[in-house]
């Protein structure tokens, strides 16, 4: 197997890195995959399944994307027990069987690709493989430099280990992207293949070979200074425009009071923003101390004991432990929010809550839909079995809220101006912003809604 690295800063190390399995046949290059925010480094040429981790083990938070028959690599040579800090898997458009007539490729098909792949079969395969002839030719520009032979002992490689190792334990993936007009992994074996193995399953519009994979992939990490960037500029009308945020806040605060509170405790505050949920909580507790944390400057017109400025995954607060450590709809920008939670118990002292609201895989579906830009989140089950071990978890739920604009691009005004619209760099131009309105769904009113899915956690420190 190959491993090559870009890295962000030459000559320096990020904390974070995005690794790809490419697919089957692939080159490095083939995929033009890039990341704003952190290290790269692709996986190919699945010949044998030596894979050096060493390089790997100094990142804080490696993201895991794998593509077609790199899915079925990625599951073994990363398994459940693994020494490498894996912070979310993400699938597209293949399982962990990649042989198999109900969960993978039908092992006719398989191999008999393998035992008559020529030139002519291969370029068939490619044309099958790509979802129009636009895309074809735009994936013949970059296509593979290997030979058929070596791509034929490839994919021999790849059914000897599933044959030997197929029965063996893989680690459960966060997300399965499934394109529902793939031609070599069929969609319906894809659904059964990741039944129970998943814990959320998406479906796209695409072909085998998405033809935006590339920004798929870019997407599975955030870009932690666009959200800066964002965030600060638009600091001054964001409790003016978020009133689906404050709902969520106050909510958030009803289940800490129903579970119960002491006034007059250390509180630490996890991405507090412009204070939003801080002043709900503020009076009524009464903090003896107050530590408040963001990544943006700290909110005007606040009293608090102490302000750390920085990202909360990078922060050790040393010895000090805190009664409640909450936060409202911020943890989702973290690259690794379920070991962050984890982290946040630790903080506590014993008996201490933890109170958080973050968001679901449902949340903002319809720019999803529209836009094709998503972050990737954790699921409520996902995270309170992340807290099991270390805290009783006493409140977990989650609900879908939905506020209506006039138009669509009422709702990328309102993303705006609360600093969420933090998930890409290139500007909108005139035909990003038709093709946005002509795909946004519209409700039966003719309005256009927003979907909101808050989850609400709260969990005791054992």
């Amino acid at each position: 197997m190959e491993l090559t690295f870009t890295y962000k800063t030459r000559g320096q190390r990020s904390d974070t890195l995005l690794l790809f399995f490419t697919g089957w046949g692939m080159d490095a290059d083939t995929i033009a995959v890039s990341a704003h925010c952190c290290d790269v480094c692709v996986a190919c040429d699945y010949r044998d399944f030596t894979f050096d981790d060493a390089p790997l083990r100094a990142y804080r938070n490696i993201v895991v994307v794998a593509w077609s028959l790199g899915v079925y690599v990625a599951s073994k040579v990363i398994g459940p027990v693994s020494p490498l800090p894996i912070a979310r898997r993400i699938a597209v458009n293949g399982t962990p069987y990649p042989v198999s007539p109900e969960r993978g490729i039908a092992p006719s098909v398989y191999q008999g690709t393998a035992d008559n792949l020529t030139e002519a079969s291969l370029l068939k395969f490619r044309r099958r493989m790509c979802g129009s002839s636009a895309e074809f030719s735009s994936f013949m520009e970059r296509k593979p430099r290997r030979s058929v032979e070596a791509l034929r002992e490839e994919l021999e490689s790849i059914s000897r280990h599933f044959a030997e190792h197929g029965n063996e334990a893989f680690a459960k993936w966060d997300t399965a992207i499934i394109s529902e007009r793939d031609r070599i992994f069929l969609p319906e074996q894809q659904h059964r293949g990741w039944a129970g193995n998943a814990w959320e399953v998406r479906s796209i519009d695409a072909s085998h070979l998405p033809a935006d994979l590339a920004a798929i992939i870019s997407q599975a990490v955030v870009d932690k200074e666009l959200v800066v960037n964002r965030f600060s500029r638009k600091a001054d009308s964001y409790d003016v425009n978020a009133a689906p945020q404050r709902r969520i806040a106050q909510r958030l605060f009803e289940l800490w009071r129903s579970v119960g509170f002491t006034p007059g405790g250390d509180i630490l505050e996890i991405g507090c923003g412009t204070g939003a949920f801080t002043r709900i909580y503020h009076d009524e507790l009464a903090p003896h101390s107050l530590t408040l944390n963001d990544i943006c400057p700290p909110p005007r017109n606040l009293a608090y004991t102490r302000f750390e400025c920085g990202d909360i995954e990078s922060i050790n607060f040393g010895t000090a432990r805190f009664d409640y450590v909450v936060s409202s709809s911020a943890i989702h920008w973290l690259t690794n929010p379920a070991l962050t939670l984890r982290q946040a118990v630790d903080w506590l002292r014993t008996g201490g809550l933890l109170v958080v609201s973050t968001f679901g895989s449902r949340n903002l579906s319809e720019v999803a839909q529209a836009a094709g830009v998503s972050l990737f989140y954790d699921s409520v089950d996902k995270l309170t079995e992340a807290l099991a071990e270390v805290a009783d978890v006493v409140v977990a739920t989650d609900e879908l809220l939905t506020a209506h604009f006039g138009t669509p691009l009422e709702v990328l005004r309102h993303l705006k101006s609360t600093g969420v619209n933090a998930l890409r760099h290139n500007r909108w131009t005139k035909a990003h912003l038709e093709r946005f309105s002509s795909l946004y769904p519209r409700a039966t009113d003719g309005s256009s809604p927003l979907t909101f899915n808050p989850i609400y956690i709260i969990a005791r420190k054992k």
